[in-house]
């Protein structure tokens, strides 16, 4: 498997990517938070328990009540050692 870089601490990264089809008018927007390199469960579980308490409500405004995009949803995410947590919006509108 190939290694997954840890980012140091700093400026938050930003990184846009125009779709090769200039016609598609969707948008995907990831918003990840890299938090740490663990092998620890107690870190781990607290993820999966803040997963399960954020991906409701965040489902309910962003998807339901404030209709911004047809996929709202987050998720604890541990890649090759290293803990973090995303959220995810697919949209039409721009």
């Amino acid at each position: 498997p190939a290694p997954t870089a840890v980012v140091p601490r700093g400026p938050p990264t930003l990184w846009v990517e125009d779709s090769p089809d200039t016609g598609n008018k969707n948008v995907a927007l990831e918003m990840h938070w890299q938090l740490e390199a663990t092998s620890e469960h107690r870190p781990k579980v607290v993820m999966d328990l803040f997963e399960a308490v954020m991906s409701e409500p965040l489902f309910d405004v962003l998807r339901t009540k404030q209709q911004i995009g047809y996929v709202a949803s987050c998720g604890m995410r541990y890649t090759q050692g290293v803990l973090g947590f995303s959220v995810w919006l697919l949209s039409s509108k721009l």
